[in-house]
């Protein structure tokens, strides 16, 4: 027979794993550690989406995520910079040199 709490954890849903898995070292290493965590967690998991607060780097986690899954070229950055005329000076964006 089992116990209330066993009952309870048997109906409690899981979500499926339908990512990739990740080292940790393929994260960008301008994120800081609750980014990458949480970077790795979504990439790991597919289909999760990140809820942070204003200013947690909501934006900078999700490029992080679909270039993991779908690394983007220089050519679609510009391009989609051009097409919101949002600024195309590199240094903006990348640190230099990396």
């Amino acid at each position: 027979m089992t116990t209330y709490r066993e009952f309870l954890e048997a109906k409690r849903p899981v979500a499926p794993i339908l990512g990739t898995p990740i080292e940790p070292g393929a994260i960008h290493p301008i994120l800081k550690d609750f980014q990458r965590a949480i970077v790795r967690w979504a990439v790991q998991g597919g289909r999760r989406a990140i809820f942070a607060k204003f200013g947690l780097g909501k934006g900078m986690m999700q490029q992080e995520v679909v270039q993991l899954q779908q690394p983007v070229k220089m050519k679609w950055c510009v391009d989609c910079h051009r097409s919101n005329k949002a600024s195309i000076t590199c240094n903006i964006c990348h640190e230099l040199g990396q």
